[in-house]
């Protein structure tokens, strides 16, 4: 009854294998069974791209990225297939098109109409360096010839067009030597007519010369205007009183006598002033009520002779030391007149 009854029911069991009996089963057949759920399959697409990224690091980089690499490098007609970029180190050729052609023949055509030929004028490199590296024979003797008189030849060279000699500078002397007689001749045969007076040395003084004075090189019909200074030609004038900036040393004799003068004349001006306002207080405000006639009382008093200030009195402010003493002492004067006038 046991055993049939077993037999009768069977109950459905899952078989657990152990781990170390667990049979290695590839992910990737996992997936073509679509036993995977999607959670799996985005982590298996993302550790294999992670596996081929690490494969990619630690493999052997390919020549295009290893930087400069020499032919034996690379393999043989890898570079036709590869786009490289690079420098030129000359002008690319422009690349030669139908606009570019009709552009071209119509500059040729416009140029033979214009005779417009610019023909390029052959050079050679050892010509210029010869140029460059040959140097200037300069003669080490002590020249002659003044700076000016160089100066002047180059002048002439370049004005004129010619460089003046010896013989023809001696020609042109003599030529003026002798057109100077000319003219003296024929100033002489109109009768000094448009001849101007000769000017005749006068002795006169010349106020403020500088110390250092050049008139001997200026010709004598030279106007002297120009010898004189800015303040000789147009003098400042000043007014009475205003200050001069000079001292006493800098001043001539008559410019402190002036000086002097015009400080007394300014003091005398000043005490006329005062006394004319003395004169109009008095008249209009007679009596003490001003000072001019308090001032004027005093100098009159102190002009007097039975008149004794304070400080000629005697037994005077200065012996008394304290108020005390004062009046002890003026005590005893009224005392002694109060005696002698009961001895009387």
């Amino acid at each position: 009854m046991q055993e049939g009854d077993h037999d009768e029911e069977e109950y459905p069991t899952i078989n657990r294998s152990k781990p170390d009996e667990e049979e290695n089963v590839d992910d990737e057949e996992l997936a073509e069974r679509g036993i995977m759920s999607s959670h799996q399959r985005q982590r298996h697409r993302l550790q294999k791209e992670i596996k081929d990224l690490e494969q990619e690091a630690i493999s052997e980089k390919p020549w295009l990225l290893k930087g400069e690499v020499r032919s034996a490098a690379r393999p043989e007609n890898s570079l036709l297939e590869a786009v490289l970029d690079y420098d030129r180190p000359v002008k690319a050729a422009p690349v030669i098109t139908e606009e570019v052609s009709i552009a071209l023949e119509e500059m040729i055509k416009k140029r033979i109409l214009e005779d417009d030929y610019d023909d390029v004028i052959r050079k050679f490199a050892g010509n210029e360096e010869d140029k460059k590296n040959k140097l200037e024979e300069v003669s080490m003797e002590k020249s002659k010839e003044g700076l000016g008189e160089i100066y002047e030849k180059e002048y002439m060279k370049t004005a004129m067009g010619f460089e003046a000699d010896d013989e023809s500078k001696q020609d042109q002397e003599e030529i003026e030597v002798m057109f100077k007689s000319l003219c003296w001749k024929l100033d002489a045969l109109s009768n000094y007519h448009f001849t101007p007076k000769p000017a005749v040395k006068e002795l006169h003084v010349k106020p403020a010369v500088p110390a250092i004075a050049m008139e001997e090189v200026v010709p004598i019909s030279v106007s002297d205007a120009n010898l004189k200074a800015p303040e000789e030609v147009y003098e400042k004038k000043r007014k009475r009183g205003e200050a001069v900036l000079q001292s006493k040393e800098e001043m001539t004799q008559t410019e402190r006598k002036a000086l002097r003068n015009a400080k007394k004349h300014a003091r005398r001006k000043e005490n006329r002033q005062r006394e004319f306002d003395e004169r109009l207080v008095a008249k209009l405000n007679p009596g003490l009520g001003n000072k001019y006639e308090k001032k004027k009382m005093l100098e009159s008093i102190a002009g007097a002779k039975n008149i004794t200030t304070g400080k000629q009195i005697e037994g005077s402010s200065k012996q008394f030391s304290n108020s005390k003493e004062f009046f002890t002492r003026l005590q005893d004067e009224v005392q002694e007149k109060i005696r002698n006038a009961s001895s009387k």
